[in-house]
């Protein structure tokens, strides 16, 4: 899926396992249209959007852009969402977003090590865990802190989120830090034991 450093994510992808690669757009009305896998940037990345402006989609709304990708890590039955960031900068995202959280059945929401949850994030969350108490916290961007920073905000963040959800019968919320770079190194680490100290927290 489109990556960049800035807020990449435009729209939803929807993501099911499947014996070859397919792309698709799918609208409110029903309609899907094949696309290639080059023109998925086009139609769900910001980048592009600042680059060519909006894609005209002919007065019809777009649900998601379909990809089916082979990958034992998907069951059948199951689909794994991304959709767009909250942050402020473009406000489209965020209803986007809006919009489609009331189709899930679990979430995993992503957070940034630099700050802690942000006011915003938590009225979202408000109407998230109204829809699923299936949820997963992590936060990415470790790597780019000094341990003590980054742990600080992990605990904060599960400060604020068991005070606001408080987890009846069930453990308290947890916040599993991330690091993209420790992970992809890890990924080609061929001694199991230096492969589990790069993805120890």
């Amino acid at each position: 899926l489109p990556t960049g450093v800035s807020e990449t994510t435009s729209q939803v992808f929807r993501v099911h396992a499947d014996s070859d690669e397919s792309y698709a757009l799918v609208f409110e009305d029903g309609l899907r249209e094949p696309i290639s896998k080059e023109e998925m940037v086009r139609y769900g990345s910001q980048s592009a959007v600042q680059l060519e402006g909006l894609p005209m989609f002919h007065g019809r709304m777009l649900r998601w852009i379909e990809v089916g990708a082979p990958g034992a890590f998907l069951p059948a039955g199951i689909h794994l969402v991304d959709t767009p960031g909250l942050g402020a900068l473009y406000a489209s995202h965020a209803e986007v977003t809006h919009r489609y959280i009331t189709r899930a059945d679990a979430f995993v929401f992503v957070l940034d090590s630099s700050q802690p949850l942000t006011q915003q994030e938590m009225r979202f969350l408000e109407k998230a865990f109204a829809v699923s108490s299936n949820a997963m916290f992590v936060q990415t961007k470790i790597d780019q802190h000094g341990e003590e920073a980054w742990r600080a905000i992990q605990q904060r963040n599960e400060y604020l989120l068991n005070k606001a959800f408080p987890q009846e019968g069930r453990p308290p919320i947890r916040v599993y830090p991330l690091s993209s770079t420790l992970l992809f190194d890890a990924a080609k680490e061929t001694d199991k034991a230096d492969q589990a100290l790069l993805l120890s927290d």
